[in-house]
């Protein structure tokens, strides 16, 4: 399988779907930052990363929230941050939202638990971190969902690591 780098901004831009359906329940949807990052994913799995992690921010806030969705490069990694206005997820919860069709208790949402079980399998694929956290730690509310993944080299830093790595082999 070839693997191919994938562009986070435009996985963030690609998310209709979330967008008609926040206009729904006016729900203020911001993308901020304009710098891009290119990750070792592919396109498919970017736009599902975004697409779930978004649905979900979505899906929990309350009428008039704000989700806001953000890109930024730190230390030679892509980090998307995604942030809702929502109830978060108690730290006592944290590691169980990952596991397939767990729901937390007393949540009125539709849904099968899969979404971030989903976006799960993809961070461990493509050798991402998913750091889970409150949007606002004073109230312990909001849900700040934090992907770290490592940026992808471009291909004339890739030729000359690679070339400078062979030269060093044959040392």
């Amino acid at each position: 399988m070839t693997t191919k780098s994938a562009s986070v901004i435009y996985s963030l831009r690609n998310t209709a779907l979330i967008q008609s359906t926040s206009c729904t329940r006016q729900i203020d949807i911001g993308i901020e930052g304009a710098q891009d990052a290119q990750v070792w994913a592919s396109e498919l799995d970017m736009i599902a990363l975004v697409r779930n992690l978004g649905d979900n921010a979505v899906r929990y806030t309350p009428h008039g929230g704000r989700v806001d969705l953000s890109v930024r490069i730190q230390a030679g990694c892509a980090v998307l941050q995604v942030r809702d206005d929502g109830p978060g997820i108690r730290p006592a919860e944290r590691d169980r939202v990952f596991d397939p069709f767990y729901r937390t208790l007393g949540t009125s949402q539709v849904g099968s638990g899969l979404g971030l079980s989903i976006v799960h399998a993809i961070a461990e694929r493509i050798g991402a971190r998913i750091d889970l956290g409150f949007t606002d730690e004073a109230t312990q509310s909001g849900l700040c969902v934090t992907l770290t993944m490592p940026e992808a080299v471009g291909r004339g830093q890739a030729r000359a690591r690679s070339q400078a790595w062979n030269a060093n082999d044959v040392l």
